[in-house]
């Protein structure tokens, strides 16, 4: 990602009172900040977007899409990802002696220390890369950056300050990715999944692997038909795919997140329309499944309606245990295990 800095002088001709306030705002070319938007509008270019944010106090960062040249502004700093087609900003905020009050969404204090509680750290080129690492790190909630050593202290709490004239401390604001007081400050829903925050869900994983923040997880499973919930862990960043949606348990450490089909919590993998033959019976049949669980099923010649929930489709009399497939689904009646159908998608 290739990063610039502008500076936007809020009032032009401004006394020596008034040019204490700029609107301070790191671009980053080739990246996007998902979430927190408030408000958007077309506008020439990202200049204008950037002028547009460091205006609006409410206004902390932006994006700039340039396919459509749209200003989405926002009142928190979403996490950043790698997008070539979208400019993204953060505003910064000055104190009366030139320095960062605010980088990246975390509240600056220089010459102090935050003893303890890290659980990385690694040398960094300055003070405005390490606050960006912890406002991009859903664990961290508080950093410290030695200035003789350039070493970044991340922490996953928020110590006490001490004076170290040598350490600059940040913490992040409240409203700040990551952060809202004594907790995450989600959103209720992440691509279209409601988020539980503080809840963890046991059982059905499919898949896990590690990702660098808990919308990276959502994204995952938003595009896996199979993914129906998934868990997030707060420090490990391990995200773990379901197939089912498990009852949910507290758990400080984890969020997790559901899949919303309206009225029935239908999976995705299960809506869609799926052809399969029935070697018993030496028939074809046909299954269709709406997003609101409704079902058309043809076989024999006959056609059936019925409905989809809770794993089962429910045809009259006749009940189906319904299970994922790679290409599709299996039905087994529930009064016959013997009779099972394979049935693919049809695209």
């Amino acid at each position: 990602m290739l990063r610039i800095v502008l500076v936007i002088l809020l009032s032009l001709g401004a006394s020596s009172a008034m040019a204490k306030k700029y609107g301070y705002l790191e671009l980053d070319r080739h990246t996007q900040r998902p979430g927190g938007d408030y408000s958007y509008f077309n506008s020439k270019n990202a200049k204008r977007c950037a002028r547009e944010c460091a205006d609006d106090p409410r206004c902390q960062a932006f994006d700039f899409h340039k396919s459509d040249r749209t200003c989405w502004l926002k009142d928190r700093i979403p996490p950043a990802i790698e997008n070539r087609s979208v400019v993204s900003g953060v505003k910064e905020r000055h104190n009366q002696w030139g320095y960062n009050d605010v980088i990246a969404g975390m509240q600056l204090d220089y010459g102090k220390d935050r003893l303890g509680s890290d659980y990385t750290h690694f040398t960094i080129k300055n003070v405005r890369e390490c606050a960006r690492e912890c406002a991009n790190d859903p664990r961290c909630r508080a950093f410290g950056f030695d200035k003789r050593d350039r070493s970044c202290w991340l922490k996953d709490r928020v110590p006490p300050l001490r004076q170290k004239s040598y350490v600059i401390s940040g913490v992040k604001e409240r409203g700040g990715h990551g952060y809202g007081g004594n907790d995450y400050n989600l959103p209720r829903e992440i691509v279209g999944l409601r988020i539980y925050n503080n809840n963890k869900r046991y059982g059905n994983d499919y898949n896990i692997f590690t990702v660098d923040s808990v919308e990276e997880c959502a994204r995952a499973c938003s595009y896996d038909d199979r993914c129906q919930s998934f868990s997030y862990g707060k420090q490990r960043r391990d995200c773990w795919l379901k197939d089912r949606i498990p009852k949910g348990f507290a758990d400080h450490l984890t969020i997790s997140g559901v899949k919303e089909h309206g009225g029935r919590d239908i999976p995705g993998w299960a809506i869609g329309n799926f052809h399969g033959r029935n070697r018993r019976d030496r028939t074809d049949a046909y299954i269709s499944i709406s997003p609101d669980g409704n079902v058309t099923a043809v076989w024999g010649g006959r056609q059936h309606k019925g409905y989809f929930e809770n794993g089962v489709i429910h045809l009259g009399k006749l009940d189906f245990i319904v299970k994922w497939r790679q290409d599709g689904l299996e039905t087994i009646l529930r009064s016959d295990r013997g009779n099972r159908v394979h049935f693919r998608r049809k695209h």
